[in-house]
């Protein structure tokens, strides 16, 4: 179950990215030119954040000192987008 936990712990962090710089944007003012630019904005930063959840999610792994470190990031790279295909 150590691969599941740590590719939701960094999925978790992925999305509190998203939602953190996607809020900072539109605070600054920068989103609201045209229609559907906080939702190309979300898209946008959600795949630019998959960095930060790989790095969250591969780092805890290693520190519980597992072994399967690519079906983590498997994991991880599926998450949200696996759950919001198939929802």
């Amino acid at each position: 179950y150590l691969p599941l936990f740590c590719g939701l712990v960094g999925t978790g962090v992925q999305l509190i990215m998203m939602v953190y710089c996607t809020t900072l944007l539109s605070i600054v003012g920068t989103l609201y030119i045209g229609r559907g630019s906080v939702s190309t904005t979300a898209v946008v930063v959600y795949a630019l954040s998959s960095f930060v959840g790989g790095y969250f999610s591969g780092s805890i792994y290693v520190q519980s000192k597992g072994n399967a470190w690519k079906k983590t990031m498997l994991v991880t790279a599926g998450a949200f987008t696996g759950v919001g295909i198939l929802g």
